[in-house]
């Protein structure tokens, strides 16, 4: 018995996305094509004998979403559990996904190299990617050739094949991070952050250079004329318990410190930690500041002070855009810079409280 014909065969015989076929086919009026595309997909289908599925009820078909999209995530679900950030990120993804009729059909995790019948799947059900993280553009285009909407959530591939893009100004962020601590007073400034691992078909790769927070680090404390290579501290994990080792070594080496820059609250967490066992306070002796602004921040003692990254709009913004490009409503690939907040607490108390303020 002949195979009947998908919209995806429709599509790939008239040089045309999925999306636009289903539109057209639908007699969508919303549509915005010239006459001789939609006149080539209506005759391409009538060519191949596609017919459209029949529906039990109009209601059914009024529930059914629109269009459908796939995750692919850097962390595993573990990782993930354990990770208010990314959850955050992926939570605003699903919730403005299902607000815009886009129904999710699979989920791909840490690695590019899935199994062929896998990925085939993916490409058959999904008219979109949505990646959360680090993963290298053209192994996505290489893994998806045939997906051409793919929205990179928190991170900005160094080759982009025209994808959209969501993302922190981390690197403003941290500039603002150290302009509050240096102008109060502090000047031994102290980075704990973790590489950039990003993941490639061949792989995870660690970058430290890749890292917005620690690259603008180094480049802004040079700027100031503070930068200090010994209080440079790249992390090989994102722990806290690395972060307490390195800031209690650091301190019983005498090197001096009188801020730290963590670049996440977890990290914070362990730096306030390793300062108190080394018989120092926060902040009499050293300020500590975190990135994330989780839940909890403001209830440690002393409150964090933390820049706030705002994650599920970040998740909601991808979605959107994805959305979009579905749809045709936009062509042109886009760059999203999403805007950060630095929330002043107990832990960077201002030596002057006059000084002392809210950077944007």
């Amino acid at each position: 018995m002949k195979n009947m014909a998908t919209i995806r065969d429709v599509a790939r015989a008239a040089e045309v996305s999925a999306a636009t076929v289903s539109r057209v086919l639908s007699g969508d009026p919303t549509l915005s094509v010239q006459a001789e595309t939609r006149k080539r997909v209506l005759e391409t289908a009538e060519r191949l004998g596609y017919q459209k599925p029949q529906r039990r009820s109009d209601e059914r078909e009024a529930r059914r979403p629109r269009h459908t999209y796939a995750l692919l995530m850097v962390l595993s679900a573990v990782e993930e559990s354990a990770d208010t950030y990314f959850m955050a990120i992926r939570e605003g993804i699903e919730s403005e996904a299902a607000r815009l009729g886009l129904a999710a059909v699979g989920i791909c995790r840490g690695e590019l190299d899935l199994a062929a019948a896998e990925r085939a799947r993916i490409e058959a059900e999904a008219d979109g990617l949505i990646a959360i993280g680090s993963f290298d553009a053209l192994s996505v285009r290489a893994a998806f050739p045939e997906t051409p909407h793919v929205v990179f959530v928190d991170f900005v591939p160094e080759v982009n094949p025209g994808y959209d893009v969501v993302h922190m100004d981390l690197a403003h962020a941290t500039r603002n991070a150290i302009d509050y601590l240096h102008e109060s007073g502090s000047e031994h400034i102290l980075f704990l952050g973790g590489p950039r691992n990003v993941t490639s078909s061949h792989g995870k790769a660690a970058a430290f250079s890749q890292e917005e927070r620690a690259a603008a680090f180094v480049a802004h404390m040079q700027d100031i004329g503070c930068f200090e290579p010994s209080l440079m501290m790249p992390l090989c994990s994102w722990s806290l318990e690395e972060a307490y080792e390195a800031v209690r070594g650091t301190l019983a080496g005498g090197t001096p410190v009188d801020a730290i820059i963590a670049a996440s609250d977890t990290l914070a967490i362990g730096a306030m930690r390793a300062v108190s066992d080394a018989g120092r306070s926060v902040p009499g002796d050293i300020r500590v500041l975190g990135f994330n602004d989780m839940k909890g921040a403001a209830y440690l003692h002393p409150s964090l002070t933390s820049v706030h990254l705002y994650a599920r709009e970040m998740g909601e913004a991808a979605a959107r855009m994805l959305a979009e490009r579905i749809d045709g409503r936009r062509i042109v690939p886009e760059l999203l810079t999403m805007p950060t907040k630095l929330v002043v607490r107990e832990s960077t108390q201002l030596r002057d409280p006059e000084r002392e303020t809210m950077l944007l």
